[in-house]
């Protein structure tokens, strides 16, 4: 089997910060939980990449829910 390797993205590690903080102005511990949700689907992402399309040349993305 294919060993993968999960990158992510310096500006998508900023847009996870942000939104973590504009969910936490909402509500308490909201923020929290949708990083909690984040780190879910990368984890699910490194698991089992082959579940995921192939959107660029060989690589997969996992979109946020």
């Amino acid at each position: 089997m294919k060993k993968y390797k999960v990158k992510i993205d310096a500006e998508a590690v900023g847009d996870i910060n942000e939104i973590t903080s504009w969910y936490n102005d909402r509500q308490s511990e909201l923020g929290k939980r949708f990083q909690k949700t984040v780190v879910r689907q990368i984890n699910a992402l490194n698991k089992d990449p082959q579940i995921y399309a192939i959107r660029y040349k060989e690589i997969r993305c996992v979109r946020l829910k």
